[in-house]
């Protein structure tokens, strides 16, 4: 796997070099002080610089795929082989796993695949069948939020707030969604003539409603881009 880093908010991109280069990457964390997690198949990255330099912790929760980390050392992992489940670390060590209520719709049991928060406290996750659910509390308990109906089936990419307020959803049936009051409801942004582009969208940065950047596997995991809300989307490589 490569890691490319990006000083002028996604307009150009430089590569950081590790001691291995054969990692598998499954997704980065950055906190609110400032601090880089990266989470790999094999083992937990922790850079304290920005990425010039790396510290190398064992993965300690098998088959996660997916991590966030509020502040140096506490973070939540979660993954599509936890199910329902979400392991809390403090000080880079697990103290905590926990069982989270399945939906009680019957024939959708969710299995929570990403999280994010908009700060220390307020937290997003998402789930297969798309179902959404909020933390008030930094991740001690979790409430469904809301349900995108009409979609059944489909399973979310990823998840991106701008603030506490707008948020961006993706999911693998081309489609993304937006909400403006902190994820209590959502709406489908207009394709245009965007055909495919919004295909298994895994990956979304938005620097403002207009802009954003986004990775998909349908483009050979190479970047997407619009800097018009949506209404063109382009293709990018990285250098």
């Amino acid at each position: 796997g490569n890691i490319y880093k990006s000083t002028d908010r996604g307009d150009n991109w430089e590569g950081i070099d590790l001691v291995d280069s054969g990692f598998v990457f499954y997704n980065f964390s950055y906190t609110f002080d400032n601090k880089l997690y990266l989470l790999s198949k094999d083992y937990l990255l922790k850079s304290i610089d920005d990425g010039e330099t790396w510290t190398f912790l064992t993965n300690k929760v098998d088959k996660s795929e997916n991590c966030y980390f509020t502040k140096e050392g506490r973070g939540i992992f979660t993954g599509n082989m936890l199910s329902t489940k979400l392991f809390k670390t403090e000080n880079d060590t697990i103290v905590v796993s926990s069982d989270y209520l399945d939906s009680t719709i019957s024939f959708a049991p969710t299995i929570l695949e990403k999280i994010i928060f908009k700060n220390e406290l307020t937290g997003i996750a998402i789930g297969n069948n798309n179902f959404i659910y909020i933390t008030g509390d930094g991740g001690q308990s979790w409430n469904q939020s809301s349900f995108l109906f009409g979609t059944r089936g489909s399973d979310f990419g990823d998840v991106f707030f701008l603030n506490d307020s707008i948020g961006f959803i993706s999911n693998d049936r081309e489609s993304i969604f937006k909400t403006k009051n902190g994820g209590i409801t959502w709406h489908l942004i207009p394709k245009g003539n965007n055909k495919f582009a919004y295909s298994n969208i895994y990956g979304m940065f938005f620097k403002d409603e207009k802009n954003a950047i986004m990775t998909s596997t349908a483009y050979g995991h190479n970047l997407l881009s619009t800097d018009d809300g949506f209404k063109t989307i382009k293709a990018d490589k990285l250098n």
